[in-house]
């Protein structure tokens, strides 16, 4: 959500996160009348924090093998499936 992505309209470089935005503005009110605003706000959420700055902080904060270490517990049994 750091990247800078090609706006059509403006015909320049805006932040990823600022066009999501729009774009679930935009959606807000369609999602609201499927029942499924909540999903919208679930991406918004997602999108100002997101695994990757989840890491990052932990990094910074507890330190790589710390984060390893979490991220094995979470992820590192996939039973299987890859």
């Amino acid at each position: 959500m750091e990247a800078e992505l090609i706006d059509l309209e403006a015909g320049r470089l805006l932040p990823a996160r600022d066009q999501l935005d729009d774009l679930l503005d935009r959606a807000h009110d369609h999602a609201e009348e499927l029942g499924c605003a909540d999903a919208v706000t679930a991406v918004r959420d997602l999108s100002r924090a997101t695994g990757a700055m989840w890491q990052r902080r932990m990094a910074a904060s507890e330190g790589l093998e710390r984060l390893v270490q979490s991220l094995i517990a979470r992820f590192g049994d996939t039973g299987g499936r890859g």
